[in-house]
């Protein structure tokens, strides 16, 4: 049957009663529309390439406008018929969207080149942020413009500082795109940071540390004893405590497996004080010390564990991260302890050994850690128990 398709004829169709029924438009000739019994129209094309007959569907109605289906077909017929198969061609089109792009540079470069908490971020960007946007896209079509709108919104909402992170992820994206061929240039290129970073001061003094200890036993596992570990072990990264193992704990030593974000295996003296938070924690068949499931994967769900300590202990302003800076500040006010001590604690590489020395310098001072753990170990204690605290100066 053919039929000049219009948009009141494809709303009046009618289901036939048994298999089903094809009209071809008279129009553009290979093109028409299919319905069967459960009443939803379909768009189809057919063409004829090297001497066979092939059929494309192309979508249903009224997902498919008549004229978008209409323009689908007219370009998959003139293919056929300059000698080019339209499904090859669909495929090396959707293939330049930025979607599979995307995917493409996660797996290929991301994953394999980024650290695993850059990893993560990353992914996060792209998956929550660029895809939505540009995910059907043609990655060619992006330009500047769409940059900064994606960037604009995020500073709209008070996200600055994550524009800025996804700007970066942007950048990385874009130039991968370029090496690979995908692009001839990054439109991310003299775009700047949209927002304006200030660096991070905050120290929690010590009634604040002891209020969110307090905090940290009503909250019990598995953030609880988390947050007093990441104390007591000397302020370690939140990530690194999160995917400790109780393999890793040997004797009086916490030696990470995984490499850091420093990229490198780290040991850390367990005081007194941090062996006692791990013998109250729950063991489990899985490895993970802090699970919550069955110890077979790490814990998540940091802002919600950071919402619950920080209506417990009323303590405000403060980010897990700041932690490490708390616990540096302190040993150096309270213990005196020099700063080289800190950062092999820390596993910090900046600061003060630097050039030459940091090249030569080789030392792990895992005696000196020890001892300043164990120390402060014992201010922190003192800290939790009593009002009056008197600084220990070595």
């Amino acid at each position: 049957m053919k039929k000049n398709l219009t948009d009141k004829f494809l709303t009046n169709l009618k289901a036939p009663k048994a298999g089903r029924m094809e009209i071809f438009d008279t129009l553009v000739p290979g093109f028409g529309v299919r319905i069967g019994t459960s009443g939803r129209p379909s768009f189809f094309v057919m063409y004829r390439l090297h001497g066979k007959q092939f059929r494309d569907t192309i979508g249903k109605y009224p997902v498919w406008s008549l004229s978008d289906a209409r323009d689908d077909a007219i370009k998959k017929l003139r293919l056929a018929s300059g000698g080019v198969d339209p499904r090859l061609e669909a495929i090396r089109e959707s293939k330049t969207q930025l979607k599979p792009i995307a995917e493409e540079f996660l797996e290929r470069y991301a994953k394999e080149h980024q650290k695993p908490t850059t990893y993560a971020g990353t992914k996060r960007h792209v998956e929550k942020t660029l895809i939505p946007a540009w995910g059907h896209l043609p990655i060619a079509t992006i330009n500047r413009r769409h940059v900064h709108i994606v960037l604009d919104d995020l500073v709209d909402a008070g996200k600055g500082t994550t524009a800025n992170r996804v700007l970066a992820t942007i950048s990385k994206l874009f130039n991968w795109s370029v090496e690979r061929g995908y692009l001839d240039a990054s439109p991310a290129v003299g775009v700047k940071a949209p927002a304006k970073e200030q660096p991070r001061d905050r120290v929690l003094d010590l009634k604040e540390i002891k209020k969110l200890w307090k905090a940290a036993d009503e909250v019990g596992y598995p953030w609880g004893p988390w947050l007093k570990l990441m104390l007591a072990t000397g302020g370690q990264r939140e990530g690194d405590i999160s995917r400790m193992q109780w393999p890793e704990i040997r004797g009086t030593w916490w030696e990470i497996e995984e490499p850091t974000k420093s990229n490198s295996r780290h040991r850390v003296p367990m005081s007194t004080l941090a062996l006692e938070i791990l013998d109250e924690i729950p063991r489990f068949e899985g490895p993970y010390v802090f699970s919550t499931r069955a110890g077979e994967k790490p814990i998540r769900g940091f802002s919600k564990a950071k919402a619950l300590l920080d209506k417990k202990s009323k303590v405000t302003g403060w980010r897990f991260h700041d932690v490490r800076r708390t616990v540096a500040t302190h040993f150096g006010e309270h213990l005196g302890k020099h700063p080289y001590v800190v950062e092999r604690i820390q596993n910090r590489r900046s600061g003060t050994i630097k050039g030459v020395m940091a090249v030569y310098n080789r030392a792990t001072y895992e005696e000196e850690m020890a001892d300043a753990l164990g120390e402060w170990g014992q201010f922190l204690r003192s800290v939790i128990e009593n009002e009056n605290v008197v600084s220990i100066r070595a």
